[in-house]
């Protein structure tokens, strides 16, 4: 018979961590993408003068936006803008980085502002939630 947990046991929080770490560490890397981007351009990027080409109402209520650097001309979609205050023509502000030019965000203060909400606040709680269901006192460890 395997042994159960006990409720004060050293091997039921190491479980629990092992837990949390694995969950928390899936996450994470599956949510890279959603964060990384608007925390670099946040701290290394350039700003740059664009213009919205395109309203994308099927699209997440998105933008398609153009905008130059060195002489290139870059162009970038971002979603959830409010297509009815906006016309094609408007200018607005690019943030790009100055090493990929083509990573870029119009209007930082909106679409940044939370980057750190994810990896920071929910990625934890759900994997502390995963971890202390997971593993319970008197449940039975994994063979």
């Amino acid at each position: 018979m395997l042994p159960r947990y006990e409720a004060n046991s050293r091997q039921l929080w190491i479980s629990r961590a092992m837990v949390f770490l694995f969950v928390y560490g899936l996450f994470a890397t599956a949510s890279i993408p959603a964060w990384w981007y608007p925390w670099m351009l946040i701290r290394h990027g350039v700003e740059s003068p664009g213009w919205i080409i395109g309203k994308e109402p099927a699209n997440h209520m998105g933008i398609r936006y153009q905008y130059m650097v060195d002489g290139t001309s870059y162009e970038g979609t971002l979603g959830g803008y409010p297509l009815n205050q906006i016309h094609l023509g408007d200018s607005i502000r690019v943030t790009y980085l100055p090493d990929a030019p083509q990573v870029s965000r119009p209007d930082l203060s909106q679409t940044a502002r939370g980057w750190w909400f994810l990896p920071f606040a929910l990625l934890p709680a759900v994997a502390l939630a995963v971890a202390f269901g997971a593993v319970r006192p008197g449940a039975q460890p994994a063979a």
